[in-house]
């Protein structure tokens, strides 16, 4: 690259200027340097300006105002930095994102005193049963709701639902931060669930069209596993996966063994060694190699 200074004595100074500066412009294009002027000249000849579009011309900014909007507002609805999607967003339910809340309002549930509900629950449910009868219910003393009622229907309405209600009353003012955090918790699975059906809509799942057979997009999902492992954040591919396998058994160890080579082979490859993981069609020659060699059969090799 002839310097400024150099070039402006060759031709005028304007024309000097205006050639260093596509060409410092032109080295910043990845790989560009090493390519030829004939090659350069080909490939730019068909490219073309955005000089007759006024309105893109006229941007002050690199994203106008009503494009941010936009994605804020129909995009980015997800859990990740910047409200990214993530797969806990789809499918955060599945791994048990929702369990969570539910088995901390059942925690929240063991400090308070819910002996007089549990009754009026368990004598709901056994005049449902018909345990008491049907035409007429006739609730035994001793239980919530005593008293003879001509139907089922009347028995709720006349009477175990209003005491529930009362108990329920009761035990809100007895546990009010309690209930908060029940609340709290109860808002947070059902939000979890209504957003992830909204997603899987706007994604265009159909749980009903999918195909429990195919056996291509089962193997297909398999060999990606490492792929998928290298998606380490949190609520992120690998996280979900790992949430759903069953670490009791050789599959489900398996699968979290894929993930982990993922992340594995990307690292070592950060350092310059490469693995080859693809298993050979003659397993009896690699085996054989490997006897003779002792070397137990190493898939690392160092940079080619």
């Amino acid at each position: 690259m002839i310097a400024f200074d150099r070039l402006e004595q060759i031709i005028p100074q304007n024309i000097a200027l205006a050639n260093k500066a596509l060409s410092v412009s032109l080295q910043q294009v990845s790989k560009l340097p090493g390519v030829q002027l004939r090659e350069l000249a080909g490939a730019t000849a068909p490219l073309r300006t955005c000089s007759d579009l006024p309105l893109v011309n006229a941007l002050t900014v690199p994203v106008p105002p009503e494009a941010v909007n936009f994605f804020n507002s129909e995009i980015a609805k997800g859990s990740g930095p910047n409200g990214t999607l993530q797969i806990v967003d789809f499918f955060g339910s599945l791994a048990g994102v929702s369990g969570l809340n539910y088995i901390a309002i059942v925690n929240t549930i063991s400090t308070m005193d819910v002996v007089k509900l549990q009754a009026i629950y368990n004598s709901m449910l056994s005049t449902v049963k018909g345990s008491y009868g049907s035409n007429p219910v006739n609730i035994p003393a001793g239980i919530p709701g005593t008293g003879t009622y001509p139907n089922i229907n009347d028995a709720f309405v006349s009477s175990l639902i209003p005491l529930a209600k009362t108990e329920i009353t009761n035990l809100i003012a007895l546990y009010p931060s309690q209930t908060t955090l029940m609340n709290k918790k109860w808002n947070s699975s059902q939000d979890q669930v209504s957003n992830e059906l909204q997603l899987q809509k706007e994604a265009g799942i159909d749980w009903c069209e999918l195909n429990p057979e195919n056996k291509t997009a089962m193997l297909g999902w398999i060999r990606s596993l490492p792929s998928q492992g290298l998606d380490t954040r949190p609520g992120g591919t690998h996280w979900f996966i790992q949430s759903i396998s069953d670490m009791s058994n050789l599959p489900g160890q398996s699968i979290i063994g894929c993930l982990r080579q993922g992340v594995n082979q990307f690292s070592m490859s950060k350092g310059g060694v490469n693995s080859a993981i693809d298993i050979p069609l003659d397993i009896t020659t690699v085996v054989s190699n490997s006897e003779e060699t002792g070397s137990g059969g190493s898939a690392i090799q160092g940079p080619q």
